[in-house]
């Protein structure tokens, strides 16, 4: 069964394993390579799902707006 674009970036809101890589960085470790490329595929597919839903960022705000989707993902 494959989810719809809106399943998929529920699901990937929701990773545990994602929140708790993200709650790593900021609390400044470092990744294992095998962590990070997992971390950088799945901040990729949230991108992308992001625009197949609509959902833009201005280039302006790139950068608190990544910020705004680590705690968007970490339910902050």
């Amino acid at each position: 069964m494959r989810l719809t674009p809106e399943e998929e970036l529920a699901k990937l809101e929701n990773d545990e394993r994602l929140d708790a890589l993200l709650d790593r960085l900021e609390n400044g470790e470092t990744l294992s390579a095998e962590d990070q490329g997992w971390l950088d595929a799945s901040l990729d597919r949230i991108d992308e799902l992001m625009e197949q839903l609509g959902i833009v960022m201005d280039d302006a705000e790139d950068e608190q707006a990544e910020e705004d989707m680590y705690r968007l993902l970490k339910g902050n």
